[in-house]
């Protein structure tokens, strides 16, 4: 701190402060007493001491610009995230150019959610910016669309990528491979995620080039809308190995895909997800291009054009001329995770409309649902993910929803395993064999028609359906390059994390392949960590502790099986649980002594519920392989009772 404080100050220096005047570049001599107070702050060798020294010179004068500067950050430090907020902000008032006091002060409001003032903060500072205006310009776009302004967003993503058409990330380690990544800022909103603290576009790419070997792959990222303002930029592409597209909505991408498909055109490289194929992925012609495989539903799909307003007519329209049926799913083109998609049963009298202009397609619903013996008198909707990489179908997740929550997504997923975490197991049983986990060969059917579209990377969501007349049919919800990977969003050694390592490593060695380079063993990028991460827990152990155990309290009814399942994963054990019909919760656990140790030593279960005992013993019967959720039942098992449950 001492030494930032040396390169900012001067001692003896002319002050200019707020009480010489309106005049720009008005100054007066600094006072004596608070040139000595500098020079102690200069010399000052601890945070205590840089802080007293800082509000000695604000005494003599408030508005000491370098006391408010070095004020702010050791307030930081101390969490006292609101005064240092403030300390930034009158430093600003005195020197609002400064583009370093910008870039701190807009972090720390995003950090108190303070997001209008982060906002106007950095519009000041695209105007000002000399050292960063790249890092300015996306900033201001992403928080233009954390504030739901997208046009203004993708506006300002624009006028980013006119300033650094070509940007590149060598490879920090050994490099092995050089890909030239096709983006486009064209009607595509950026977003600052709050969580991540980063600038991203969320919609019309995938994420699939933040989980790639950045060790052994250098990554340069062009702008095809700014290479077509500023061609000589493809003069100044390094060495590339293959070419990725990462423009991947064919409907509100269209243009840039044709932008892309001339720069891939002329550069004469190995393509993955070549952009005229991309193209070809509306929903339109996947339907009539996947209609006729077999043991596939292809929804009937009929777009509306681009449209805005009251769209009822319209809607009436499409389901009359086209033999379609109540109910219907109208829904905008170009939005993902379910966004403005809704479910029609009575088009006759249920006034539809869109506030922004967007193309919008009338899609048939197909019953998918199923009942359940665990859950009686309930209906679930499920909705499966897989990839293809390379020609190859990889299982991702299941997203279920039940009772009527049919626009299936994280949070109705998150609502239906909590009340019945044996969904747990379906997944699992998805993931490890999903051609055994489907009746039919609905798998196999799956795969065959997805290789028609001549992608190299894409998704699809999926479910067999449940209507007599097309009973054990795959539905096709959608099949598209946008799908993202929630490979960072999910907890290490759980089974959807575990699949999303298994097609991010298919996905490097298809990278690969297209290149031409050799292949190499690399660590993608992990989940979320638990304690297995933090205490280095060892998984598998040759003779691991296994325990019985009994929790009793006020578990039943507050998702305590599910927090239960998670952390038995979060710790690396394996396991079985289920409900006891007198309100308790019985498990074996398994694994390394320390996990089993830290798991049951001070649990405090979900929130709602209250642990009063735990009561545990050694388990003499088999070892369990997995992490299980059975059914419930009246008493628990003897604990040396031989069990084929585990």
């Amino acid at each position: 701190m001492a030494k930032k404080n040396k390169q900012t100050s001067v001692a003896g220096k002319r002050h200019s402060g707020g009480a010489v005047g309106k005049n720009k570049g008005a100054s007066i001599r600094e006072p004596d007493a608070l040139s000595e107070a500098r020079q102690r702050l200069l010399q000052a060798t601890s945070a205590q001491e840089i802080a007293a020294a800082a509000k000695q010179m604000l005494h003599i004068d408030p508005a000491c610009v370098d006391a408010w500067r070095c004020l702010a950050p050791l307030q930081l430090d101390a969490g006292k995230s609101e005064e240092a907020l403030i300390s930034f902000s009158r430093a600003l008032r005195i020197e609002p150019d400064d583009e370093k006091l910008l870039e701190h002060y807009i972090l720390h409001a995003l950090t108190q959610e303070y997001y209008f003032d982060a906002l106007c903060a950095a519009r000041h500072w695209v105007d000002v910016a000399k050292e960063k205006p790249v890092t300015a310009t996306k900033l201001l776009a992403g928080l233009y669309g954390l504030l739901g302004k997208p046009v203004l967003s993708a506006e300002w993503g624009l006028a980013s990528a006119s300033i650094q058409p070509l940007a590149s990330s060598d490879a920090s380690e050994k490099p092995r491979l050089s890909v030239l990544v096709l983006g486009t800022q064209d009607n595509v909103p950026y977003h600052y995620d709050h969580s991540q603290r980063q600038v991203m576009i969320n919609e019309g790419h995938n994420n699939l080039m933040h989980m790639v070997d950045r060790g052994s792959i250098s990554i340069h990222s062009l702008s095809v809308d700014a290479a077509q303002e500023q061609p000589e930029v493809l003069k100044q592409l390094p060495e590339i190995d293959v070419v990725y597209n990462s423009i991947t909505d064919a409907g509100r991408c269209e243009e840039a895909l044709k932008k892309a498909k001339k720069i891939c055109n002329k550069l004469k490289l190995p393509v993955i997800n070549p952009p005229q194929e991309v193209l070809r992925t509306t929903r339109a012609e996947n339907a009539e291009r996947l209609g006729e495989c077999e043991g596939l539903l292809m929804p009937k799909s009929v777009s509306l054009g681009r449209v805005k307003g009251d769209i009822s007519q319209p809607v009436r329209e499409a389901i009359a001329n086209n033999g379609m049926k109540a109910p219907v799913i109208v829904r905008p083109s170009g939005y993902q995770n379910g966004r403005h998609m809704y479910l029609i049963d009575k088009p006759e009298s249920t006034p539809v409309s869109i506030s922004d202009e967007a193309e919008v397609y009338v899609l048939q619903y197909h019953d998918v649902t199923f009942t359940d013996a665990r859950a009686p008198g309930h209906r679930f909707h499920p909705k499966y993910r897989a990839f293809m990489v390379g020609g190859k179908l990889y299982p991702a997740h299941l997203r279920m929803g039940h009772d009527g929550d049919w626009n299936v997504h994280g949070e109705e997923t998150r609502k239906a395993f909590r009340k019945f975490p044996w969904l747990y197991d379906a997944e699992k049983d998805f993931i490890e064999n999903p051609a055994a986990h489907f009746e039919s060969d609905a798998w196999e059917n799956l795969e065959k028609a997805l290789q028609i579209l001549d992608l190299d990377y894409f998704g699809v969501d999926f479910a067999v359906c449940t209507e007599e007349e097309n009973a054990g049919k795959v539905v096709v919800f959608e099949t598209n390059a946008s799908m993202r990977s929630f490979l960072r969003q999910t907890y290490q050694n759980t089974p959807e994390n575990d699949a999303a390592l298994d097609i991010v490593l298919a996905a490097h060695r298809m990278f690969c392949k297209r290149a031409g380079v050799s292949e190499w063993d690399f660590e993608p990028p992990r989940g979320l960590e638990g304690p297995a991460q933090e205490h280095d827990f060892e998984a598998d152990p040759a003779d691991p502790t296994v325990t019985h155990v009994l929790f009793s309290g006020d578990l039943q009814g507050h998702g305590f099986r599910e927090w239960l399942w998670h952390e038995l994963h979060k710790h690396n054990l394996k396991g079985w649980l289920r409900n006891l019909a007198d309100g308790r919760v019985e498990a074996v656990v398994a694994g390394s002594k320390a996990a089993v140790e830290h798991l049951l030593k001070d649990p405090k279960g979900p929130e709602g519920a209250s642990i009063e005992n735990v009561d545990r013993e050694r388990w003499t019967g088999a070892v369990p392989q997995g992490v299980r959720v059975h059914e419930t039942v009246d008493e628990p098992v003897g604990v040396t009772t031989e069990t084929a449950e585990a």
